[in-house]
């Protein structure tokens, strides 16, 4: 049996970003996600499908652009 790899996806709500301390934010206080930045990898260049939450949150269960599950809002 091949190991299965580890990952950990964490996605926050509500954060733009440079709301993180790894891209210089000194309001919000981000101690962890600026460790596990410095300890293991970022990715810089991403993308969501959508700004709004919940058809973000539908695309990565479902694999499907927003217009394709039908939540747009």
């Amino acid at each position: 049996w091949a190991a299965k790899p580890n990952i950990l996806f964490i996605l926050v709500v509500g954060f733009g970003w440079r709301d993180v301390g790894y891209n210089g934010s000194t309001f919000c206080e981000t101690p962890e996600m600026v460790r596990l930045a410095e300890e293991w990898m970022r990715f810089d260049q991403c993308y969501t499908p959508s700004p709004i939450c919940s058809p973000t949150r539908v695309s990565i269960l479902t694999g499907k652009k927003p217009a394709r599950h039908g939540i747009t809002q």
